[in-house]
């Protein structure tokens, strides 16, 4: 979830089971609010992904996570079996740790074992960090709506000023082949 969502390597697993339980239920997004959006981009991430909010690292700002929906009964499923994989019921945790009360999975180890097993030759290469930096270069490529990226950029927690470098050298993806 991490390098899907370009977020911080921390955050996805810092979700807590009751953050995660207000996505699964949609308490963000009520029914009328959901009929009276007329915007298409809008539309269309409402039908992909499940929203969550948490507290940003050392602030009191909520940083929105999305989860793709084709990733919910997953999560259900990572919930239910909880008990059977050593994580204590007390562990507050989506991505719990087992045999530990209070904490979550580390994310960047979890992708550098990965990366280990899969004897990928460059591992350092894959951080969440560089998958950010990476996501925001492309975006800044990409020639969509001013309001699109108004909101990419405040998911991502940067400005224009942070991801558009590549933009200033080669201009939006439509101008250049």
């Amino acid at each position: 979830m991490t390098l899907f969502i370009g977020c911080r390597g921390g955050e996805p697993a810092r979700l807590l089971l009751p953050e995660w339980q207000d996505a699964e239920g949609n308490v963000w997004l009520s029914d009328e609010m959901v009929k009276r959006t007329d915007d298409p981009l809008e539309k269309v991430l409402l039908g992909k992904y499940r929203l969550a909010y948490q507290r940003g690292k050392g602030s009191r700002k909520m940083v929105p996570i999305l989860i793709p929906v084709d990733t919910v009964d997953a999560l259900k499923l990572l919930v239910t079996v909880r008990p059977q994989c050593s994580v204590e019921s007390e562990n507050p945790y989506l991505f719990a740790t087992t045999n530990s009360s209070d904490g979550d999975a580390d994310g960047w180890q979890s992708v550098r074992n990965a990366c280990r097993r899969a004897e990928v030759s460059q591992p350092q290469r894959l951080t969440a960090t560089k998958m950010r930096h990476h996501a925001s270069t492309y975006y800044a490529l990409l020639d969509v709506s001013v309001k699109q990226r108004k909101a990419f950029y405040s998911h991502m927690g940067h400005s224009q000023s942070t991801s558009s470098a590549f933009t200033v050298i080669y201009g939006p993806q439509s101008s250049y082949k």
